[in-house]
């Protein structure tokens, strides 16, 4: 059912639906499924490191640590949600919404597996401080995701 609001809510109002079926169901792509995937991946990261960030831990931790390109244009897209969400409410336009959770999916994405070619990239290194600063990173998005997918009436699973 998320898939087919998602691909829905995904076209501009006043544009025509072509609506496939295989598209808005597929777990890569422009699809609802998709940026549930990738909430579950983040969800899955965090269980992984068996750790908590919360929004009193910020303070405490070193953000100069990110220091890769693709950390930062993550870092860069979480601030653009609130504009967004303004945007889409003033003119009554969830697609911008949904635009932004899939763009957001796409940077998470190429940041993410980043890391399997170089180990230093990883999430989950070794070295405490940057571990901290990229699992405060990986928190953040999946809040962006979560806040995201309810406004448009979607869930925001933990597995899949």
């Amino acid at each position: 059912v998320g898939a087919v609001v998602f691909a829905n809510l995904q076209t501009q109002r006043d544009k025509d639906v072509d609506f496939e079926i295989e598209k808005a169901t597929a777990l890569d792509g422009d699809s609802g499924p998709y940026i549930q995937y990738s909430h579950a991946r983040c969800a899955s990261i965090m269980r992984k490191a068996n750790e908590t960030i919360t929004s009193a831990d910020l303070a405490a931790i070193d953000f100069g640590k990110l220091t890769h390109e693709a950390e930062w244009a993550v870092a860069k897209k979480l601030l653009e949600l609130p504009d967004i969400v303004v945007r889409a409410a003033d003119n009554s336009e969830p697609h911008g919404i949904a635009h932004y959770l899939l763009q957001l999916a796409g940077d998470f994405s190429r940041w993410y597996t980043q890391g399997n070619g170089d180990p230093s990239l990883r999430v989950l290194t070794e070295d405490v401080p940057t571990r901290r600063a990229r699992l405060a990173l990986v928190a953040g998005v999946q809040a962006a995701f979560a806040t995201g997918l309810a406004l448009l009436g979607l869930h925001a699973p933990s597995q899949m």
